[in-house]
């Protein structure tokens, strides 16, 4: 479901704010942080992926892309499949906690999250990196704060990463506006899902949005084009996250977001 703006009266309740390359800068030492991490991880293992290969993989389980990779180069499956792809996911964990002295809020990141808050929408970031790291992000950036994000969720977390809907349900049910035991792989069809800010800046995190019926936002400031992005669907491309309060208010009318 495609959700656009035609709806003035639309009242958004719940944002769900992807991390890297949306709310955290994506850039550390001029290289994407997870690019770098996903290169760091790979390289003992003789394995070389070209830029574009990694850049696909932004927004994905990040435990699921290094079995992907494992079973398409080493030919890997089963046992050997589950002991090594846990082996470099911690890896790749311990290089992202190798780079987190780098990482900062994106620009207009604290003041659009507060702009949200400020208007009663409950704010949870969102990311397909382990929960630890993704947890230790929110805190090296300054965006778990009081007054900022009320809550991070990851495919660690969640269950299942995008373009399934269970990190906007994880969110949901953290928020309580979902029971405590949906199942967080389906969409509820008691739910209006068009009460939810889906923000991100990869193709997974447009379907992921655009799955639901959530109100969905891309931001080109990642590694992804705004023509990429909307390739993929996505019904607005902003340059960053800061520019989301501005947007918000051009597009419902007073009152209609909080």
């Amino acid at each position: 479901m495609k959700r656009g703006w035609e709806d003035r009266s639309l009242k958004i309740k719940a944002a769900v704010l992807d991390m890297a390359g949306t709310t955290i800068a994506d850039e550390i030492g001029g290289r994407p942080f997870v690019l770098s991490a996903y290169s760091r991880t790979f390289a003992p293992e003789g394995i070389e992926l070209s830029p574009g290969e990694l850049n696909e993989f932004r927004g994905l389980d990040k435990g699921q892309v290094v079995r992907d990779v494992l079973a398409a180069r080493k030919g890997l499956k089963g046992g050997a499949l589950d002991s090594e792809g846990a082996r470099l996911l911690d890896r790749f964990g311990k290089c992202c906690l190798e780079l987190l002295d780098e990482v900062r809020p994106a620009d207009g990141a604290r003041e659009a999250i507060g702009w949200l808050k400020g208007r009663g929408i409950l704010v949870s970031l969102a990311s397909g990196l382990p929960q630890e790291i993704a947890a230790a992000m929110a805190r090296a950036a300054g965006l778990d704060s009081a007054g900022l994000a009320d809550y991070v969720t990851t495919a660690e977390r969640a269950g299942g990463g995008r373009p399934g809907p269970e990190m906007i349900n994880d969110a949901l049910v953290r928020f309580g506006m979902l029971n405590e035991d949906v199942n967080r792989s389906r969409l509820s069809p008691d739910f209006d899902y068009g009460r939810v800010l889906k923000v991100g800046d990869t193709p997974a995190d447009v379907r992921e949005g655009l799955a639901a019926g959530a109100v969905t936002v891309a931001v080109s400031s990642g590694t992804h084009s705004a023509e990429r992005l909307r390739e993929e669907g996505a019904p607005a491309v902003l340059s960053s996250i800061g520019k989301i309060p501005a947007f918000l208010e051009s597009k419902f009318l007073a009152g209609g977001v909080d």
